[in-house]
């Protein structure tokens, strides 16, 4: 059950990468869900399995909810909810891969929560109602950031934000299909501008 941390790993990557505010937001909702996993879990005191925790070393504690598959189950929702975003005004493409990027963080969601099942750490019931609560809370969390656009606008349009490069793309329907023909509006611009200094 290494996933949740790679997803981690690569929601951080991808946010100092690309310099999005919203993944950066993304990720900050990772985190609020931990919050929220561990909040349940010391209010609720739900025991894991008792036929393996003692094997495992986690009997002290708590397991409802299962923390991996509620984040596994927040970027599902959160995925499949930027999908639909402006859905009418993405490209075949875009929709192509963006359904079958869900569909795999969906796989990989089932997955961690079968393996939470499996080796003992979680009763079905428990990971049942992560996955609920996940889904729920990336669909909620999608609804915030769409009310939040002029926040991020505001962020990346800010004197830190322009030192930081950071951008606001969350109104795009199609992201890197805008930046493939402002990359090319540019490496055509370039030449005919140094020609026109040349000829000064």
């Amino acid at each position: 059950s290494y996933l949740p941390y790679v997803a981690i790993i690569f929601m951080a990557s991808s946010a100092y990468a690309r310099r999005e505010v919203h993944l950066v937001f993304i990720l900050f909702g990772c985190f609020v869900s931990e919050g929220i996993a561990r909040a349940l879990k010391h209010t609720i005191q739900q025991p894991r399995p008792l036929e393996t925790c003692e094997s495992l070393g986690v009997c002290a504690s708590p397991g409802f909810p299962s923390s991996h598959t509620q984040l596994m189950f927040l970027l599902t929702a959160i995925r499949a909810s930027m999908l639909l975003r402006l859905f009418e005004q993405k490209r075949a493409h875009s929709i192509c891969v963006g359904a079958l990027e869900s569909i795999a963080i969906l796989l990989s969601a089932a997955a961690v929560a079968w393996s939470r099942v499996y080796l003992g750490y979680h009763t079905l019931e428990q990971v049942q109602a992560a996955a609920a609560i996940g889904a729920g809370l990336g669909i909620a969390w999608v609804w915030l950031m769409a009310r939040l656009d002029g926040a991020f606008s505001y962020v990346s349009t800010s004197t830190l934000g322009q030192w930081m490069n950071l951008k606001n793309s969350w109104g795009v329907a199609d992201v890197l299909h805008a930046e493939c023909i402002m990359y090319h509006s540019t490496a055509i611009a370039m030449p005919t501008a140094s020609k026109s200094k040349a000829a000064e």
